[in-house]
């Protein structure tokens, strides 16, 4: 097998590697919330918002 110091894409930027999928995490309390509002009806977006204002906006919110 031969390493290869190489990549064929640009690699991402500190701001974005929270995105990635193994760094994603969101609390027991979030998830729970989110399925309330869910089954209240809202749609998910609307449950995002509201997610995002209860932590004291989106930079604050411990779920990306």
């Amino acid at each position: 097998m031969k390493y290869v110091d190489t990549h064929n894409h640009e690699l991402l930027d500190s701001t974005e590697t929270p995105f990635l999928p193994a760094n994603r995490n969101v609390s027991d309390f979030t998830k729970e919330r989110a399925e309330q509002l869910k089954d209240a009806g809202l749609a998910t977006v609307d449950v995002c918002r509201i997610l995002e204002q209860e932590s004291g906006g989106r930079h604050m919110a411990d779920f990306t």
